[in-house]
Protein backbone atom coordinates (compact mmCIF):
# COMPACT_ATOMS: atom_id res chain seq x y z
CA UNK A 1 0.00 0.00 0.00
CA UNK A 2 1.36 3.35 -0.63
CA UNK A 3 2.14 5.85 2.40
CA UNK A 4 0.56 9.24 2.55
CA UNK A 5 3.46 10.71 1.20
CA UNK A 6 4.12 8.77 -1.53
CA UNK A 7 0.87 9.34 -2.72
CA UNK A 8 1.23 13.07 -2.55
CA UNK A 9 4.50 13.06 -4.22
CA UNK A 10 3.27 10.86 -7.20
CA UNK A 11 0.41 13.22 -7.62
CA UNK A 12 2.61 16.03 -7.32
CA UNK A 13 -0.34 18.09 -5.57
CA UNK A 14 2.13 20.75 -4.61
CA UNK A 15 1.94 22.16 -8.09
CA UNK A 16 -1.68 22.84 -8.00
CA UNK A 17 -2.62 23.68 -4.61
CA UNK A 18 -3.01 27.31 -3.68
CA UNK A 19 -0.45 28.00 -0.78
CA UNK A 20 -3.10 28.63 2.05
CA UNK A 21 -4.17 25.06 1.56
CA UNK A 22 -0.88 23.68 1.42
CA UNK A 23 -0.80 22.47 5.33
CA UNK A 24 -0.12 19.21 6.69
CA UNK A 25 -3.58 18.74 7.96
CA UNK A 26 -4.79 19.50 4.16
CA UNK A 27 -2.60 17.50 3.13
CA UNK A 28 -3.70 14.79 5.44
CA UNK A 29 -7.25 15.35 4.49
CA UNK A 30 -6.81 15.23 0.50
CA UNK A 31 -4.74 11.92 0.96
CA UNK A 32 -7.46 10.13 3.17
CA UNK A 33 -10.00 11.28 0.74
CA UNK A 34 -8.09 9.50 -2.22
CA UNK A 35 -7.34 6.56 -0.45
CA UNK A 36 -11.17 5.70 0.56
CA UNK A 37 -11.79 6.57 -2.76
CA UNK A 38 -9.43 3.92 -3.97
CA UNK A 39 -10.86 1.48 -1.38
CA UNK A 40 -14.16 1.70 -2.13
CA UNK A 41 -13.77 1.17 -6.22
CA UNK A 42 -11.53 -2.45 -4.88
CA UNK A 43 -14.93 -3.26 -2.42
CA UNK A 44 -17.36 -2.23 -5.68
CA UNK A 45 -15.31 -4.21 -7.93
CA UNK A 46 -14.75 -7.37 -5.41
CA UNK A 47 -18.78 -7.22 -4.92
CA UNK A 48 -19.41 -7.39 -8.99
CA UNK A 49 -17.08 -10.33 -8.95
CA UNK A 50 -18.87 -12.58 -6.74
CA UNK A 51 -22.34 -11.55 -8.61
CA UNK A 52 -20.00 -12.56 -12.12
CA UNK A 53 -18.86 -15.68 -10.33
CA UNK A 54 -22.41 -16.78 -9.47
CA UNK A 55 -23.13 -16.03 -12.80
CA UNK A 56 -25.58 -12.93 -13.19
CA UNK A 57 -25.94 -11.63 -16.55
CA UNK A 58 -25.09 -7.91 -16.84
CA UNK A 59 -28.54 -6.93 -16.19
CA UNK A 60 -28.99 -9.25 -13.16
CA UNK A 61 -25.78 -7.11 -12.20
CA UNK A 62 -27.68 -3.59 -12.99
CA UNK A 63 -30.42 -4.57 -11.00
CA UNK A 64 -28.32 -5.49 -7.87
CA UNK A 65 -26.41 -3.26 -8.04
CA UNK A 66 -28.28 -0.20 -8.98
CA UNK A 67 -25.70 0.97 -11.55
CA UNK A 68 -26.65 1.25 -15.35
CA UNK A 69 -25.48 -0.97 -17.90
CA UNK A 70 -23.15 0.64 -19.71
CA UNK A 71 -21.30 0.68 -16.00
CA UNK A 72 -21.24 -3.30 -15.77
CA UNK A 73 -19.99 -3.54 -19.31
CA UNK A 74 -17.34 -1.21 -18.86
CA UNK A 75 -16.25 -3.14 -15.68
CA UNK A 76 -16.29 -6.59 -17.72
CA UNK A 77 -14.31 -5.39 -20.52
CA UNK A 78 -11.57 -3.83 -17.83
CA UNK A 79 -11.31 -7.16 -16.16
CA UNK A 80 -11.11 -8.83 -19.58
CA UNK A 81 -14.50 -11.18 -18.70
CA UNK A 82 -16.96 -12.15 -21.14
CA UNK A 83 -20.53 -11.39 -20.30
CA UNK A 84 -22.68 -14.41 -18.60
CA UNK A 85 -25.34 -15.79 -20.87
CA UNK A 86 -28.62 -16.66 -19.35
CA UNK A 87 -29.02 -20.41 -19.35
CA UNK A 88 -31.68 -21.69 -21.16
CA UNK A 89 -34.33 -24.17 -18.58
Amino acid sequence: MVSRDELLKMLKLDDLIPDKYRTEKCYNEMADKILNGILKKNEVSDRRMELYKQGLTAYEMVEKEGTTYNIIIYWHKAKGLPTNKKRAC
